[in-house]
């Protein structure tokens, strides 16, 4: 099955944008109108990779100054940080069924007793609820 990503150029950008844990809570503090000083201070960067990254931000048309040295999301940062979200609930959600099936396979592929594994799923269980 082909597959064709459109727009690859203007992805790769987003992508280097919003490539650090960092840059991706930066953009979760603009969505509320905010100074430039106070999202550095709650993202921990060095002013040189702020800066970068407020620069890549203004470039993409991500954030928008509302008022002297206050910022927000533009429209476009605003629809980018929705998917965000979304991709990261999906993510989520497919992390666990990844993880289910992997334990899944092990057991099937083990030659452990029925007892043997029940065990292990009622302990794991336990551990979960910790």
């Amino acid at each position: 099955m082909p597959v064709n990503i459109k727009n690859k150029e203007a992805l790769g950008e987003l992508f280097r944008a919003l490539s650090s844990a960092q840059r991706l809570h930066a953009l979760e503090l603009f969505a509320e109108e905010t100074s430039l000083p106070e999202v550095a201070s709650k993202i921990g960067m060095t002013r040189t990779g702020f800066q970068r990254t407020i620069d890549a931000f203004r470039n993409l048309g991500l954030i928008e100054e509302v008022r002297k040295r206050r910022y927000k999301l533009s429209l476009k940062g605003q629809q980018i940080l929705k998917l965000i979200v979304q991709l990261s609930v999906d993510y989520t959600k497919f992390e666990r069924e990844f993880e289910r099936d992997r334990l899944k396979q092990f057991i099937l592929s083990s030659s452990l007793s029925l007892n043997e594994i029940k065990e292990i799923l009622k302990d794991l269980e336990i551990e979960v609820k910790k």
